[in-house]
């Protein structure tokens, strides 16, 4: 038997629904590949949202405590990072509020200015004939072998005139002892310390090592002999490790970091040659210098996808290209024991990612801008600016999640003889989406 469907029999209303159902679902599946292939693509930007935006106006150097200073973990402060309060320290014109990056030098009187002429620097002993004083540019130009040598190259008016006859004779500071280094806590096992100084002498090298009290001939594994260069001249200037002064193309990248292996090795020494190949260390030494060399001497700033201390600010994007740039100048202040700032690496790694992998990584030379250097007069401010890719920012970061990382360090990664303890200005920090 054959049924026949009339319109309004049940039968009809059946057969309607289950075509209705069928677009239904037909509209429902396009509707949701239009979305999926929506989602594959780049979201329009506007760019007069990000056009001149600083991403960190917020966060300048002195905004709280968003800035932060790096620590050995026991409270040691190897960083001065304040705001500088006399304008006759750093040039006019600041493109914004000053603040001075100090890495501290752990020798307090390491340029022996505050060192009392004709005796020994405070906190240093010296073995039975090691003769040493500290003396002025004044005495020194107008005593025997230096008569009429000027101290230009030096750093300020005092200097230490050494003059041991035997080759056991030394002076040396126990790091050991409480006050002896500018922090505290900066003397302990496996600890490692670069070294640096400036010297004249007519002799080969100036034995530098780190001994304890016993026998010369165990210290032997500790010894560095700073080698004077090709000139045998005593007018002549050196750095150690660095640049002859008389011939600045004359680079010699030598060892100067040594371990404490054992805490009883806590003497950092000059003199004491136990190699005996020169009998005699003479000549001046001036702004022995020595930091932490295992540890990092940075500032850091975390900058989040958005920003509560800048709510009208857009959201960072993970592509584009961005530019991190802030201004940079001598610290003119002339203190005892401070001295220019000569290396720093400006860095960018990227937050999300778990190895903290590097979206910039800059090392800066500041002895070659505007002719930095000891003794230079004010060559005023210097913008340093770096471009970088933008970073990864995974699905599900929140608005407060910190996307990247800035980063600025003294010297340059693992070469010690660039992590020199100086001084330096720095000023208006700026984070921009260059293109997007």
């Amino acid at each position: 038997m054959r049924v026949r469907t009339r319109r309004g029999s049940p039968a009809n209303d059946i057969s309607r629904l289950l075509s209705n159902r069928s677009r239904t679902v037909g509209a429902v599946t396009i509707s949701l590949a239009l979305v999926l292939s929506l989602a594959g693509c780049p979201t329009p930007i506007d760019w007069d949202e990000y056009d001149g935006v600083n991403f960190i106006a917020g966060r300048g150097f002195g905004s709280g405590s968003v800035w932060q200073e790096s620590d050995d973990g026991n409270g040691g402060d190897y960083l001065t990072f304040e705001q500088a309060t006399d304008d006759n320290h750093y040039p006019s014109d600041a493109p914004g509020t000053p603040f001075r990056l100090e890495l501290i030098n752990l020798i307090p009187d390491g340029d022996f200015e505050t060192a009392t002429a004709g005796s020994l620097p405070d906190a240093w002993q010296a073995t039975t004939n090691a003769n040493a004083r500290v003396v002025t540019a004044e005495d020194y130009k107008t005593s025997g072998d230096y008569e009429g040598v000027e101290l230009a190259a030096f750093h300020g008016n005092k200097v230490l005139k050494v003059d041991f006859v035997g080759n056991t004779e030394r002076l040396y500071l126990n790091m050991a002892t409480e006050g002896n280094l500018t922090v505290r806590e900066a003397f302990e096992k496996d600890a490692s310390f670069a070294f640096f100084l400036d010297f004249r002498t007519p002799y080969e090298r100036i034995p530098v090592s780190l001994n304890s009290d016993g026998a010369l001939e165990t210290d032997a594994p500790n010894q560095y002999l700073v080698q004077r260069g090709q000139s045998n001249k005593s007018t002549v200037s050196y750095r150690f490790p660095g640049i002859a002064q008389n011939n600045p193309a004359q680079y010699e990248p030598e060892a100067n970091t040594f371990t404490v292996f054992d805490p009883a090795f806590n003497r950092f020494s000059l003199g004491g040659d136990t190699e005996a190949t020169e009998q005699r260390v003479e000549g001046v030494i001036d702004n022995v210098r020595l930091v932490r060399a295992d540890l990092t001497h940075e500032i850091t700033l975390d900058v989040p996808l958005q920003d509560s201390l800048q709510p009208d600010r857009p959201r960072l994007l993970s592509r584009g290209t961005y530019e991190f740039s802030f201004w940079v100048a001598r610290d003119l202040s002339q203190q005892s024991n401070r001295f220019d700032a000569r290396y720093v690496t400006v860095s960018i790694t990227d937050a999300a990612n778990e190895t903290g992998s590097s979206l910039l990584s800059e090392f800066v030379s500041l002895e070659e801008l505007n002719g930095w250097g000891d003794g230079v007069a004010d060559v005023g401010w210097t913008k340093l600016s770096y471009q970088f890719s933008g970073p990864s920012i995974p699905f599900g970061t929140g608005g407060s999640d910190a996307v990247m990382t800035v980063h600025i360090a003294f010297g340059n990664g693992a070469k010690s003889d660039h992590l020199y303890p100086g001084s330096l200005m720095v000023a208006a920090p700026r984070l921009q989406l260059i293109t997007p």
